[in-house]
């Protein structure tokens, strides 16, 4: 059902009616042609979408706890920003 070719034929039809009348053609049409265009659109479209990049699934996130736990080991550490933040800090106000 070409729109345009209604347009022509139903100058004064509003847009639904043009979609009604188009209703109306279609189902006038015999099952096999009905079928062939049914199988066209359906190709056209697999067409369209192939070759496109399917998205892959999202692995899942970790939890925000987890049971690990973080030792630090603050012997053999020895940072060069140690020196300095012992001389503005005073080291008795904070516990490691």
């Amino acid at each position: 059902m070409d729109r345009s070719k209604l347009k022509e034929k139903f100058p004064n039809y509003s847009p639904q009616e043009i979609m009604k009348e188009a209703g109306r053609s279609w189902k006038k049409l015999p099952q096999t042609l009905r079928n062939s265009f049914t199988m066209y659109a359906m190709n056209d479209s697999s067409l369209r979408h192939y070759g496109r990049p399917t998205p892959q699934p999202l692995s899942p996130l970790p939890p925000p706890y987890t049971p690990l736990t973080t030792v630090f080991d603050y012997k053999d550490c020895c940072h060069p920003d140690d020196k300095m933040f012992d001389e503005l800090i005073n080291p008795e106000s904070y516990t490691p």
